[in-house]
């Protein structure tokens, strides 16, 4: 539905989010070949626009923006079905840490970023450089 009106459109995204079942997204488009800011706010189900030519209006969309997440902040999530209880007979206990396989080590070479020493790395960049002289 598309509002010419930001306080009606303002009002109808915080009734939209607060009443949906599903969540709710906004999106800001910049159409640079009409020079129109769109604001759209929809949860899938309902879709809310509001087009304008005034960039005056980020600031006011900034500010719904942070109301919305404050209100998302502030709902309760639903109830989930409760897990099961763990038997009497599994232990709570978190089993201890892995031991690492003997044969297996990094070398200082593969520790220091990939086995180049600062003068290979040297070498390199200045064959860089040679390149792009010959150029």
């Amino acid at each position: 539905m598309l509002y010419r009106d930001w306080d009606r459109f303002k009002e109808a995204c915080s009734t939209l989010c607060r009443d949906s079942d599903h969540p709710t997204r906004a999106c800001i488009r910049w159409r640079h070949q009409v020079g129109l800011v769109v604001f759209k706010v929809t949860n899938d189900a309902k879709c809310l626009t509001f087009k304008t030519r005034s960039t005056t209006y980020l600031n006011r969309f900034d500010a719904l923006n942070r109301a919305l997440l404050r209100q998302y902040q502030n709902q309760r999530r639903p109830s989930s079905p409760s897990a099961p209880a763990p038997m009497a007979s599994e232990s709570t206990e978190r089993p201890g840490p892995v031991p690492a396989a003997a044969g297996v080590q990094a070398s200082s070479a593969t520790a220091r970023g990939g086995g180049e020493g600062p003068d290979e790395a040297a070498a390199k960049a200045k064959k860089r450089r040679s390149k792009k002289k010959a150029k």
